[in-house]
């Protein structure tokens, strides 16, 4: 797999600015499989000039929206180890996005996983995971 290699490459390059779309999940791939590579996600988290982006979740899951099979992947990604991934990458370099083309859920169930049924996920940090952070990512005013 790529990712492995993504950590050289933010440490040569530390003013490049990497994102890892979909979580670095296939277009096809369903949970627990999809989950596999998680440890090499979180690894990468101690590079400030990486980012991810979460768009993957929906087409993940082998359930209708709220996704309750994705909930797990989503805590382990934000709050493994009590944050371990969301204290790593933060809500200011872990962003909601969606690849509609991938998902089967509508455009809508994909930002309600999100902003409606991940309790753990409020104030300040949902709004820098929904936007905030990527528009401060790339330097958007």
């Amino acid at each position: 797999m790529l990712l492995e290699r993504v950590g050289g490459i933010a440490a040569a390059h530390p003013r490049l600015r990497l994102m890892i779309d979909h979580l670095a999940v296939g277009p096809f791939e369903k949970l627990p499989t999809a989950a596999a590579h998680l440890d090499t996600l979180l690894a990468l988290a101690r590079h400030a000039n990486v980012a991810i982006k979460t768009s993957a979740v929906p087409s993940m899951s082998t359930q209708p929206l709220p996704f309750a099979d994705t909930h797990t992947f989503l805590l382990r990604c934000f709050v493994a180890s009590l944050l371990r991934c969301f204290d790593a990458f933060g809500a200011t370099r872990m962003f909601w996005d969606t690849d509609i083309t991938r998902t089967q859920p509508s455009w809508s169930e994909c930002i309600r996983l999100f902003t409606e049924e991940l309790p753990w996920l409020t104030g300040r940090d949902l709004e820098q995971v929904m936007g905030e952070g990527l528009a401060q990512w790339v330097g958007w005013t």
